[in-house]
């Protein structure tokens, strides 16, 4: 694959219900994909950024992972690491609701102003 994110072609782990990998690629190729065992080789297969020989080289079975775990085998991002994120950009949601909330209240007691709610995407 000529694409410079991937290194000599190497789609690093592809996750089942990676919906990003399904965006990407296309949803026939990661289930061929996901399809095989580890060894297998591919025929000519077509994915949505090109054609490929795929060989997988390595199938890790599920399992339920731990706090400390790396969401992906040779990733340093852990459990623990995307929970906090999540939280975090939740109450940084949350924040920006009554932040803006708050200033619209302030606006409305200084001025007559009238909202379109409808007009608005957040």
């Amino acid at each position: 694959m000529d694409d410079a994110r991937y290194s000599g072609g190497d789609f690093g782990y592809i996750v089942r219900g990676d919906q990003q990998a399904v965006n990407q690629l296309g949803g026939e190729f990661v289930n061929e994909i996901l399809d095989m065992e580890e060894g297998d080789i591919s025929g000519v297969l077509e994915s949505n950024v090109g054609l490929h020989i795929v060989r997988v080289t390595d199938r890790r079975a599920p399992r339920l992972l731990q706090l400390g775990d790396p969401l992906l085998p040779g990733e340093s991002t852990t459990v623990r690491d995307q929970i906090r994120a999540y939280i975090l950009n939740q109450q940084q949601q949350q924040i920006f609701q009554e932040s803006v909330q708050s200033v619209l209240a302030r606006l409305q007691d200084e001025a007559e102003i009238t909202r379109f709610p409808e007009n608005l995407n957040w």
